[in-house]
């Protein structure tokens, strides 16, 4: 009886949400985030479960991975004060690769901790164009220079990988690599 008792257990408490000893935790996204929107999917799950981060930023804003963070809360704050921010006991790492334009929606993912009190989302974004969105195209080209896998500096391309920088008028520059 006790066998079977435990084997019903087993197969029902992930079905619940009970894993590893801890139900199934919240994902919580700053509420202070301005200038864009995040979304997890599932909104709650338990440890080792992966988690879907949606970020998307407002017209003429834009965020880069590093300013995004995931932090496993270690005291999920006060019932009384839920203005306060949970205390963070340390920061999970996102998977996935930043998009080339850094103002377009980008999808993340990460694993939950088996923390008992979830994780703690928090994003800054930022306004303005990326160094990956290129120059204006009403600035003119001031300098080029090559460098080539030996880091010999030249005006013009040398066989091979090269990195390219280009210095525009309006004082932005952009930074390549190209094969010749």
């Amino acid at each position: 009886m006790r066998t079977l008792l435990k084997m019903l257990l087993t197969a029902v408490m992930p079905l619940c949400g009970i894993m590893a000893g801890h139900a199934q935790q919240a994902v919580v996204i700053d509420g202070a985030i301005e200038h864009g929107v995040l979304s997890v999917d599932p909104p709650s799950a338990v440890g080792g479960q992966e988690v879907t981060l949606t970020v998307t930023p407002a017209k003429g804003y834009k965020i880069n991975k590093k300013d995004i963070t995931v932090e496993a809360t270690i005291d999920p704050g006060s019932a009384q004060a839920p203005a306060l921010v949970p205390k963070v006991g340390y920061f999970i790492d996102l998977m996935g690769e930043a998009p080339a334009d850094l103002s377009a929606k980008a999808t993340y993912t990460f694993i939950m901790p088996d923390s008992p009190y979830g994780v703690f989302i928090k994003a800054k974004f930022s306004q303005g164009s990326t160094a990956v969105d290129g120059p204006r195209a009403e600035s003119e080209v001031i300098s080029k220079r090559y460098v080539n896998a030996f880091g010999h500096v030249s005006s013009a391309p040398s066989p091979g990988l090269n990195i390219v920088e280009v210095v525009y008028s309006n004082g932005t520059r952009s930074v390549t690599k190209q094969v010749f």
